[in-house]
């Protein structure tokens, strides 16, 4: 809803988006960007602390537990992660940078993806391995 109405951009849709944006921080202290593109289906089994920058976009039928951030490499770059459908992502993973998850992947707790996952496979670590 937030991209839809992001895209509107009008004074009043940026009261709402405004208002929304500080009831989630509030309430989940989850930062989630409006102009992120997320799509159907997508659950959050334990909603806390997760971070979902601008230009992220997530398919269907993703999982996200809980200290999730998906960003990008610094200001300089707007490179930031897609995440393709099915994607099992564990607790405090941190996904960052121009990155995709192929379908059918897992990213294990407390892991940095910096590259590339290939579909129907697993990364662990810090950095990230994919087995």
């Amino acid at each position: 809803m937030g991209f839809y109405l992001a895209k509107r951009r009008n004074f009043l849709v940026n009261i709402i988006l405004l208002y929304l944006k500080k009831r989630q921080l509030v309430k989940y202290g989850c930062d989630i960007s409006y102009q992120a593109i997320i799509g159907k289906n997508v659950s959050f089994p334990h909603p806390i602390g997760i971070v979902i920058g601008v230009g992220t976009i997530i398919e269907d039928n993703v999982k996200i537990w809980q200290h999730v951030t998906f960003g990008s490499k610094g200001e300089a770059t707007k490179a930031y992660p897609y995440i393709k459908k099915n994607v099992k992502i564990f607790s405090s993973a941190q996904i960052i940078g121009d990155v995709t998850v192929g379908e059918n992947a897992k990213v294990g707790a407390f892991s940095v993806v910096l590259k590339d996952v290939p579909e129907n496979s697993t990364a662990i670590g810090i950095p990230a391995k994919i087995k």
